[in-house]
């Protein structure tokens, strides 16, 4: 009897450490991406692993669109993400950073650069350029 309560313990606790990992996951970015110190960092930090930038170019119908990729060394997602209405455009340090901490929590992120976005223009160009770059990943 006392074996069957340590396997049923052991079993409940296994649960919820399976349950519970999501949470943590997503606790370890938000911890990150707020820029906290301390224990609450170092800990975050554990959750990470080392990305890899570099630019790219992906093909559209309409010539050669420039980008950024962050890859992790094992990605299980991705994510496309793309600058507002900033001059800097996907070299906004913001972007860049938010980029980074996605990618280092294990997601694959392109960041393309839209030239409307950098000189503040609202056209239908912007949203056919997200377009072509999502269906890039």
């Amino acid at each position: 009897m006392r074996s069957f309560r340590l396997a049923i313990a052991l079993l409940a606790l296994g649960a919820l450490v399976f349950i519970s990992r999501p949470y943590a996951h997503g606790l370890t970015f938000v911890v990150r991406v707020a820029e906290m110190h301390g224990t609450a960092r170092t800990i975050a930090d554990l959750d990470t692993v080392h990305v890899q930038e570099r630019d790219i170019t992906i093909p559209t119908t309409g010539g050669a669109m420039r980008a950024r990729a962050y890859e992790p060394p094992a990605p299980h997602r991705a994510a496309l993400l793309t600058s507002g209405l900033h001059a800097s455009g996907i070299d906004e340090p913001r972007l860049v950073r938010l980029a980074r901490q996605l990618s280092a929590g294990g997601v694959t992120v392109v960041t393309p650069d839209i030239p409307e976005l950098s000189r503040f223009e609202i056209t239908p160009a912007i949203t056919d350029a997200i377009e072509r770059a999502a269906g890039w990943l």
